[in-house]
């Protein structure tokens, strides 16, 4: 940050993060070797957007960027979060491509009411702690998965992946 060599301790972290990056890395390359739909998903604002063999991987599977906000599906705070899918050229995105909120300075359009801040102590204010926004919301998840399963209900590509794994 502002020019200054990193600290030891975030050196290792940063290298410990780029370690943990190679496995959903070589799941995505196995993806696209077999042509299997996947998803992966982080924060909107995550680093891991901008990682260079990230961002080549999912190209190669020709990637579809989502961004939503976890409100749609009913959560009291907005969670922006953004899904990058691969194979899944003619997939049905659905819901997901009207899920996010345009209500200002915190108000949520979907509930109608204020959104919850994801810090603090949820005893205290109206504040949730981020470890109860950890788990996606059941609607959203069947929306990822309709979206997986929707490329002609990924038969050719459920075919072509068993082949290549027995």
């Amino acid at each position: 940050p502002g020019g200054e060599p990193l600290r030891e301790v975030h050196r290792i972290a940063l290298r410990q993060g780029n370690q943990l990056l190679d496995l959903p890395i070589s799941v995505l390359r196995d993806c696209n070797e077999t042509g299997t739909p996947a998803c992966l998903e982080n924060p909107r604002g995550s680093y891991l957007w901008h990682d260079r063999k990230l961002r080549q991987e999912l190209k190669r599977g020709g990637v579809r960027y989502v961004t939503i906000d976890q409100c749609f599906y009913g959560q009291p705070w907005k969670k922006s979060t953004t899904l990058a899918f691969i194979n899944c050229h003619d997939a049905d995105f659905g819901s997901l491509l009207r899920a996010q909120c345009t209500g200002k300075r915190g108000w949520c359009e979907f509930n109608n009411d204020w959104h919850v801040h994801l810090a603090g102590d949820p005893r205290l204010t109206r504040v949730a702690s981020a470890k109860q926004a950890q788990a996606f919301p059941p609607k959203l998840a069947q929306a990822i998965v309709h979206t997986l399963l929707s490329r002609e209900r990924s038969h050719r590509s459920y075919v072509r992946f068993r082949e290549a794994i027995d």
